[in-house]
């Protein structure tokens, strides 16, 4: 399984910016753009914000896919920082791998 380093950014205007670095597989990534699954990170950016959307509306830029410095980082536990759409998939639609994902509103 091949690991990567991602950083993510969402804009939302006045109401802040979501960014995150996080570690992922290269089979999940690409698995989560094909499906296009929406991730729902809840209320980060204040009361009642319920901050959501599909993966392909985040801005994506893969730091490295070099083995040696993805293991070199998370020997250092420093392979993510800030938000990680994946564990926010998880944890409200841990189906998404199977397409089944439930859109929220």
């Amino acid at each position: 399984m091949t690991n990567m380093i991602v950083s993510m950014s969402l804009d939302y205007g006045r109401c802040g910016k979501v960014k995150g670095v996080f570690l992922v597989s290269k089979e999940d990534f690409e698995l989560a753009k094909k499906l296009n699954p929406q991730v729902y990170f809840g209320e980060i950016l204040g009361k009642h914000s319920e901050v959501y959307c599909d993966f392909n509306e985040i801005s994506f830029e893969v730091k490295t896919e070099d083995q040696e410095k993805v293991n070199a980082l998370i020997e250092m536990d420093m392979h993510s920082s800030g938000y990680d759409p994946f564990e926010y998939l998880e944890m409200h639609s841990p189906e998404w791998r199977e397409g089944e994902v439930n859109k929220v509103g």
